[in-house]
């Protein structure tokens, strides 16, 4: 799928048509302030961009595409620094969505991958033509489809939180608020740095490595890879073989086929993830930027956490098992015999998801004394193939399903923001 998209946007503040029309006009970025933090607006513990002053630290956010004190501007907005992205893991959406109040995120197997929402405003992950209300914005590029989800967000820089319409600054598809995310740039000095952790739960290794340093007095290179495997998982799948019976209209003959259980702890989860970042800084008014990642993500069952857990009568009227809250699944294979002409379906019939995906993102930023010019291009990539048990508990009925989707997005930004001392001073964009 190719989406493109096109929007201007315009806003400039003038102090006469302030007082005429009731419009407010733009504040100084980076001011620092002493006063009370401004009404919605919240900052983790920890953040430090700018010397504090009257004993609060000023911290900076880019809500409007600028730099500008999180206590000054009229959106509510929670900025996360990168000791406490560390220090909380948070590295995927799921885990940013469990530690922010208002925001849930729903996985899905099929259509658009996941429903996200925020202050209950989100879109239905049935199709993947639906681009999610909840706008996920990485180094300044908006990503449209639920399946970000899959992608490892790690080695950040900064995280912001936007609730509510942002429609102006980030698209029409920022309704419901925006997850904004900055990843890290190379450092002035070497830097070489290495993280081993295991989630005991699901028996999961993960090791991090992360170097960084100048090349040349303007040229830096970052480079930062992370990969995981889960021995075990949170799900046990505790189902029995089916017996799944095909009837052939033509012969009237009835096929008995054997449905193995699926992959008995999921999701089993192995990832791979990477990204090159390549700063150059010839003058200190210009600076060019190009950032290179890719992800490989599979898991031993694309619904393995789906659960019946409530019923009326207490029992599946599928299959009679108990419902119940113990993270435990009943689900099976495809049988072989049928997996053999099963298109997308793996050859023995068991289930997986493997999603892939890759994107580059070139900016460039110029300054001169009044005007500064941002140009932001990026083309991103993925693709998703999944073979489930879409009944999502065993049967002698099973419901099988795969599918194999590609969705791809060119996009380019010309922004240019001036910083007169007085109105009218004016952000300006072409996408």
């Amino acid at each position: 799928m190719i989406i493109g998209s096109s929007r201007t946007y315009l806003h400039s503040a003038c102090s006469a048509l302030a007082i005429t029309l009731g419009l407010v006009a733009p504040v100084q970025a980076q001011e620092a302030s002493s006063g009370p933090q401004a009404q919605g607006a919240s900052a983790a513990p920890g953040a430090t961009t700018a010397s504090p002053v009257g004993g609060l630290e000023d911290i900076v956010v880019t809500a409007r595409k600028r730099s500008e004190s999180v206590q000054e501007i009229p959106v509510a907005v929670t900025a996360l620094p990168a000791k406490l992205i560390e220090e909380q893991d948070l590295t995927s959406l799921e885990k940013v969505a469990a530690r922010t109040p208002n925001f849930t995120v729903g996985r899905a197997s099929n259509g658009s991958g996941a429903q996200l929402t925020m202050r209950g405003i989100g879109s239905s992950s049935t199709s993947i033509g639906i681009e999610q209300s909840v706008a996920i914005v990485v180094d300044g590029v908006y990503y449209g489809q639920g399946r970000i989800i899959n992608e490892g967000f790690f080695d950040l820089s900064r995280l912001e939180i936007l609730k509510g319409p942002q429609a102006l600054f980030f698209g029409k598809n920022a309704t419901a608020g925006v997850i904004s995310l900055t990843t890290a740039d190379p450092t002035d000095e070497f830097e070489f740095r290495g993280k081993a952790s295991y989630e005991f739960k699901a028996q999961q290794v993960q090791l991090e490595a992360i170097a960084s340093g100048p090349l040349s007095d303007t040229l830096g290179l970052r480079v930062a890879v992370r990969g995981s495997k889960m021995y075990g998982g949170y799900y046990r799948n505790v189902a029995d073989p089916v017996v799944y019976n095909t009837f052939d209209v033509v012969t009237g003959v009835t096929t008995p086929h054997t449905a193995t259980p699926a992959a008995r702890e999921a999701p089993g989860e192995r990832e791979l993830l990477g990204r090159v970042t390549l700063k150059w800084t010839p003058t200190d008014r210009l600076t060019a930027t190009v950032k290179a990642s890719a992800d490989v993500n599979k898991v031993n069952n694309s619904s393995w956490n789906y659960v019946a857990y409530s019923c009326p009568s207490g029992f599946s009227q599928l299959n009679g098992y108990e419902c119940k809250e113990d993270f435990v699944t009943h689900q099976n294979n495809i049988p072989t015999d049928i997996a053999a002409n099963f298109p997308y379906s793996k050859s023995d019939g068991s289930l997986y998801n493997k999603y892939r995906s890759y994107a580059v993102t070139g900016s460039i930023n110029y300054e001169l004394d009044d005007v500064t010019f941002t140009s932001v291009t990026n083309y991103n990539w993925n693709n998703n193939r999944w073979a489930c048990a879409c009944d999502f508990q065993s049967s002698a009925a099973g419901t099988w399903a795969t599918e194999d989707s590609t969705y791809h997005a060119f996009s380019s930004e010309l922004r240019a923001l001036t910083t007169f001392d007085c109105p009218p001073s004016a952000p300006m964009a072409q996408i």
